[in-house]
């Protein structure tokens, strides 16, 4: 998705490991922004989700036929 200019949030319950995610994808010229939280906490998936939005609606240009917001959901697997 970061190859085709998709900016991404990469979350992790390990804020740390989101973080060196998006580094990684900063290195390689894309945008994206780290969120720790927890799966099992819905008010922490919801907060995580405004903040998407809220990212996503702050970068959309005015246009007369603005494009709809696009929210992906991407998991990265590895130990918990």
């Amino acid at each position: 998705m970061v190859a085709e200019g998709a900016q991404v949030m990469v979350a992790d319950k390990l804020g740390d490991r989101a973080r060196a995610v998006v580094e990684e994808i900063e290195a390689g010229g894309g945008v994206a922004v780290a969120h720790e939280l927890d799966l099992g906490m819905p008010d922490e998936v919801s907060g995580m989700i405004g903040a998407a939005v809220r990212r996503s609606a702050a970068s959309i240009s005015c246009t007369t036929t603005p494009p709809p917001p696009t929210l992906c959901w991407t998991t990265r697997c590895g130990n918990h």
